[in-house]
């Protein structure tokens, strides 16, 4: 009986050895793949593993470094309209009706301080006994107009300080010429002013030698066995120059007149007097002669005092020092007048001494 063949089983081929590396490499992939790895350094992580133990990276970035660029570009935005916005609000600001600046208007200084002038027991006479032109019936001498510069020929130079104008430009009113320039707000800002008090200048004594007084009576009126030496009135003991004249005369019309030599500002006269009530005259003349007569019109009348001395309460009249302001000494005398016209109270005589002259 013959033997059944047993069929044959198929063989396989030897695997090729490029397959075997490509499978392997293909499994290594895979393997890698599933494996999780750090971003940065690559290490091999755990499935719940969410930082890296060799540089310690986050195992997924942070969610907010994806959105940085949008948030730049809002910020730029935001702050862009917010630009806009101060921008729109200053234009508002400055369309506004422009403000007036305040303007610093300077304090005028205050007056000067008056000199104090030297007083006495015996005080000085009341302002209402001045006068400034001589008006008065009782003061007008004899003989002479009302006006002290009779004729009105006589014109005064000009003061030796003078007074000028000048033009250091012109304004024009022409609307056409201005340029509008819209103000800026006003700065706030803070204004000190120094007031500075000026010093009133001091009056000086004008220097008189006895020689530059002399007696000047155009009517003769002067008795001269009672006169006084003209240059004593000057003298500050004595009586001084004494005006002796007849007492039924209506008037004294007598005087002393004063050479200054050069022109003088004179401001104050000073006197004293032991025979107080008399009328004074102050007369002025700009040439080097004297006038020969009171109403001559080189005499300018420059003050005038109607009682001299102080009256007292029960209404009598004390003597004293006196002085007799006046009140412009820009003109410059070359001779002054003290002219007496009414006789004192109790009648002639009238006393003048201590006579001084104040520029």
């Amino acid at each position: 009986m013959s033997e059944a063949k047993t069929p044959e089983e198929p063989t396989s081929p030897a695997p090729d050895s490029d397959t075997t590396a490509t499978a392997a490499g293909a499994a290594a992939a895979t393997a890698a793949k599933a494996t999780p790895r750090c971003r940065n350094c690559g290490t091999p992580l755990a499935d719940d593993q969410r930082w890296c133990l060799e540089c310690g990276a986050a195992r997924t970035p942070s969610r907010w470094r994806s959105g940085r660029r949008p948030l730049a570009l809002t910020s730029a935005l935001t702050i862009g309209l917010l630009g806009v916005a101060a921008a729109a609000g200053y234009a508002a600001i400055v369309d506004e009706s422009p403000v007036a600046p305040t303007a610093t208007v300077a304090q005028a200084p205050p007056p000067p301080a008056p000199i104090a002038e030297p007083t006495d027991t015996t005080g000085d006479a009341t302002a209402s006994d001045d006068f400034t032109t001589p008006s008065d019936s009782t003061a007008t001498p004899s003989g002479s107009s009302t006006d002290a510069t009779a004729g009105g020929t006589y014109t005064p130079p000009p003061t030796s300080s003078g007074t000028g104008s000048s033009s250091s430009g012109s304004t024009s009113d022409d609307p056409g010429t201005d340029t509008v320039v819209k103000p800026k707000p006003p700065a706030t800002t803070t204004t000190t002013t120094t007031t500075t008090t000026p010093t009133p200048p001091v009056q000086q004594p004008i220097s008189l030698d006895a020689g530059d007084l002399a007696l000047y009576d155009p009517e003769q009126h002067q008795q001269a066995a009672n006169g006084g030496d003209p240059g004593a009135a000057i003298d500050t003991a004595g009586r001084g120059w004494v005006a002796k004249t007849d007492p039924a005369l209506p008037q004294m019309d007598v005087g002393l007149v004063v050479d200054l030599g050069k022109g003088h500002g004179v401001g104050k006269v000073r006197f004293r007097t032991a025979t107080p009530g008399f009328s004074v005259q102050i007369y002025g003349s700009y040439t080097a002669d004297t006038p020969p007569t009171i109403d001559d019109s080189r005499w300018a009348f420059v003050k005038g005092r109607k009682n001299v001395g102080r009256t007292t309460a029960d209404g009598s009249v004390k003597g004293g020092e006196q002085i007799i302001k006046i009140a412009d000494d820009t003109q410059k005398y070359k001779k002054l007048l003290i002219w007496i016209t009414k006789a004192p109270a109790a009648g002639p005589p009238a006393t003048i001494r201590a006579l001084k002259l104040f520029d």
